[in-house]
């Protein structure tokens, strides 16, 4: 009886975790390096690890929408030329983009920036 009960509770915990974590872990910060691209109209980041490109989603903040702006003016040849960074941040697909937006892959909120990809020693995936 009693490992019956054991047994019932360890089921019922995976059946839980297999709704649960599948969506948690979606949403999940993830830091990527990758080439970001500031210009009249383009504001995206393009992961190293794939060939998509997200444009930077509104809800970033300020400071790090300055921050990326700031590393784009000072290490880019010209305005139109990316630069590697890495920064951590979750990708959206799911939200419909409009605008300049639609054209890209889906949208990223970076939370955080730690540099150029020549200052960074080690980028988790």
């Amino acid at each position: 009886m009693k490992n019956t009960r054991k047994l019932t509770q360890r089921v019922i915990t995976l059946i839980m975790l297999g709704y649960v974590l599948p969506g948690y872990a979606e949403g999940q910060l993830t830091r990527y390096r990758g080439a970001y691209t500031y210009a009249h109209v383009v504001n995206t980041f393009c992961p190293s690890i794939n060939s998509q490109c997200y444009w930077l989603n509104p809800a970033t903040s300020e400071q790090i929408r300055q921050q990326l702006k700031q590393l784009s003016a000072t290490h880019a040849d010209s305005p139109d030329q990316s630069v590697c960074v890495v920064l951590r941040g979750r990708i959206d697909r799911e939200t419909k983009s409009d605008g300049f937006a639609a054209d890209y892959d889906g949208l990223i909120k970076v939370d955080k920036v730690f540099g150029l990809c020549s200052q960074v020693d080690r980028v988790t995936q």
